[in-house]
């Protein structure tokens, strides 16, 4: 965060960006409580907005993926309401974190409608944004993008590589996934639009040989 002040980056909404504003938006997947308790501290510090997508369906549990700790828990919904309180966007991220694309399509409308809905009754502000878990091109279909439609939000993301401009789908803007893996010069090669091109390594036949290929290898 600070390197991104020192290199002047605009730190904007995603709504901004999708309009064609000029910079970077910041957003945080799933809900963990460090998003409040760690995260909030310095987006503060630098005045930086940013957008927190949350699993509705497990406020203060954990995600099957992860360790059962309280380092792993989810926001529980007094959490969700002081995040939002200090200004922090809060989008959904479906009920219980599935691939959409594997679900039938009333399963996926129930994972996004309700999710928007249960979020904007904790809240009491309407739930503008939504983010595909996992988000690669497999993980979400044209019935995605109609579920999010019709659950009220604006726009949604997804996690693919790639520059978001003014002509880009709002329902399924591209986002760069960033984590603890990153050195401070690979998210700034990311930030600065130096790995752009991996795009095409997100097409649905490299996408299907990765996961061949993964399977085979065991990872």
């Amino acid at each position: 965060m600070n390197w991104l002040k020192e290199k002047q980056i605009s730190v904007r909404s995603v709504e901004e960006i999708l309009s064609g504003e000029v910079g970077i938006a910041l957003t945080f997947d799933d809900g963990y409580v460090d998003n409040l308790t760690h995260a909030l501290p310095i987006l503060k510090m630098y005045n930086f907005p940013a957008t927190v997508f949350v699993v509705a369906g497990k406020l203060g549990e954990t995600l099957e993926h992860d360790e059962p700790n309280e380092a792993s828990r989810l926001m529980q919904a007094d959490e969700l309401v002081r995040l939002s309180d200090a200004g922090i966007e809060i989008g959904a991220h479906t009920l219980t974190h599935p691939r959409l694309a594997k679900l039938k399509h009333e399963e996926q409308r129930r994972e996004i409608v309700e999710s928007v809905d249960k979020l904007a009754g904790i809240l009491g502000k309407k739930i503008k944004g939504f983010a595909y878990p996992y988000g690669s091109i497999l993980d979400y279909d044209v019935w995605s993008k109609e579920c999010v439609a019709e659950s009220g939000c604006t726009y949604a993301v997804s996690n693919r590589f790639g520059p978001v401009q003014a002509n880009s789908d709002p329902w399924a803007a591209r986002r760069i996934w960033i984590d603890a893996s990153d050195s401070l010069t690979n998210f700034q090669c990311k930030v600065l639009g130096k790995l752009d091109g991996l795009w095409v390594l997100d097409s649905k036949p490299a996408m299907f040989s990765r996961r061949i290929l993964n399977s085979i290898l065991g990872t």
